[in-house]
């Protein structure tokens, strides 16, 4: 995936931003159908968990990805796609 392919996304949904984007193709990457942890997708996008956090808010709200808290540790966050967002990524082509 370019840059451009990044910059589209954005540009198609107001309020997006590169971070956000980042997010989703990160997700992307990972196993389907699997939840990844914040930490390690904070890791990956080299930002602040606070950072993060603004993110998984944004790509939520446009029903892009979700996030799901651990119901024996509320401190352990996990974030998926959502099939709109697998498919927003897939119609991409390959990152």
């Amino acid at each position: 995936m370019s840059l451009f392919d990044a910059l589209s996304i954005s540009l198609d949904h107001p309020g997006m931003t590169i971070r956000a984007t980042m997010l989703l193709l990160v997700l992307k990457g990972s196993k389907p159908n699997r939840r990844m942890d914040t930490k390690t997708v904070c890791m990956l996008l080299r930002c602040s968990p606070a950072a993060l956090c603004r993110a998984i808010e944004l790509v939520s709200k446009l029903c892009l990805a979700e996030r799901h808290r651990d119901e024996d540790d509320h401190r352990f966050i996990t974030v998926f796609l959502t099939p709109k967002g697998a498919a927003l990524v897939r119609s991409l082509g390959s990152v």
